[in-house]
């Protein structure tokens, strides 16, 4: 793994935003935001971190647009996605934590390239560190869903077949002890599955709701997980 760049102010170009133009394609990240590579995957601190030590992986593409779901490409993003956990979880349990939770909403699975607001999606998994019921979450908003197990990360295109879906992993004590793919069974729950930000009800979970929009900006929670992450990194 290498170090790369850093943070920024937490700015944006509201007219940029509805145009499509995608923040992680166009590798639109404060300096010193994105902490390391991991294969293929950068590893960034997020804007809008609920809890600190949060962490996300996405993949930045050399030439043209970048993947809008990791279930198009996970034959080839599995190992990578394995040892970015593997990073994520031992950076978590460095600072004393036991349990950390992974998951990617696959909006673009079935499809939809554009949320409804004009945002682009793009592949991005994400890092909570601590127990957080992803799958209660989930059916908080959308009732016709089914939840498989999925042990290969591999396997995660043919499982979602032409669906969105949520990937759910969790870490114990350094090994993956769960691994789930939520799927829609019903027109309501694809849609569903398309539009909701599953941050927001995990937030609500831990008692962070006020935190719950990277929108909110909390930058010195971005820069304490920045400086932590390099600390462990280093050491």
């Amino acid at each position: 793994m290498n170090l790369v760049a850093g943070y920024r102010d937490g700015s944006s170009d509201s007219e940029v935003a509805g145009t499509g133009r995608c923040a992680f394609c166009a590798n639109d990240f404060p300096e010193e935001q994105r902490l390391c590579r991991v294969g293929d995957l950068n590893v960034m601190s997020p804007l809008g971190q609920v809890v600190p030590r949060s962490l996300v992986a996405f993949h930045f593409p050399k030439t043209g647009e970048g993947d809008p779901c990791f279930a198009n490409r996970s034959l080839e993003h599995a190992a990578d996605l394995v040892a970015f956990e593997e990073v994520a979880d031992a950076f978590h349990r460095s600072y004393g934590g036991r349990i950390t939770t992974f998951y990617e909403q696959g909006r673009a699975g079935g499809g939809r390239l554009l949320d409804r607001t004009g945002f682009r999606h793009h592949a991005h998994y994400c890092s909570w560190p601590g127990v957080v019921d992803t799958v209660a979450a989930i059916r908080s908003v959308a009732l016709g869903i089914t939840v498989e197990e999925l042990d290969d990360i591999a396997r995660l295109g043919a499982s979602a077949d032409g669906r969105p879906y949520v990937l759910v992993r969790t870490y114990v004590d350094g090994r993956c002890a769960e691994s789930q793919l939520v799927l829609p069974t019903t027109a309501k729950a694809w849609t569903t599955l398309e539009d909701f930000r599953l941050k927001y009800p995990l937030a609500e979970q831990l008692g962070y709701g006020d935190f719950r929009d990277w929108r909110t900006r909390m930058p010195e929670r971005t820069h304490q997980t920045a400086r932590e992450f390099h600390a462990f990194f280093t050491a």
